[in-house]
């Protein structure tokens, strides 16, 4: 068992850890995760922060977004580099700039997730930045994503046992 504090104490099983793939602290990763999966989440997204653990440096990933935890980031996951936020609303002006106004024109009504989610999303549908009425419902997709995502990370065992889950049943 190896253990890394963060803003606690997380302690992964050595045979997860030697799994564990590596990515620079800050970046955006895409990754398999069959729990979001059969709630008809798609892949997962979340945020890296590389630790050491057993010798080696690893990445374990959180949402930044509810007090979620760390999870460690797998190469059976598929993981997919998206980037930093900063690379990602560079490559993705036109998208960052459409979906800052759909969120309400300042960084302050949206997170850095939600924008990373709502850029992926847009990008995986083929959205223009242009498109105004898709673009405002990518945004209200992914603050509705961010929500049930930090609810199936901080109830991981409730979001398997009742999958797929009634999202108005726990209210989203």
């Amino acid at each position: 068992m190896s253990s890394v504090f963060l803003d606690k104490t997380f302690s992964y099983p050595d045979d997860l850890v030697e799994q564990a793939v590596a990515f620079p602290t800050g970046r955006y990763v895409e990754l398999d995760d069959a729990t979001f999966g059969a709630n008809g989440m798609g892949r997962k997204i979340v945020q890296t922060h590389l630790v050491q653990l057993g010798g080696r440096e690893v990445s374990v990933g959180y949402l930044n977004e509810d007090e979620t935890g760390y999870e460690l980031i797998r190469d059976s996951d598929h993981p997919r580099d998206l980037g930093s936020f900063e690379m990602i609303v560079r490559g993705n002006q036109a998208l960052f700039s459409a979906l800052q106004r759909a969120f309400g024109g300042t960084i302050a009504r949206y997170s850095h997730f939600e924008m990373v989610a709502g850029i992926n999303k847009a990008l995986a549908d083929g959205v223009s930045p242009k498109d105004e009425l898709r673009i405002r419902g990518i945004a209200t997709w992914s603050r509705t994503y961010t929500k049930r995502a930090s609810w199936i990370i901080r109830h991981r065992l409730d979001a398997i046992l009742q999958s797929p889950v009634d999202w108005k049943a726990v209210g989203l």
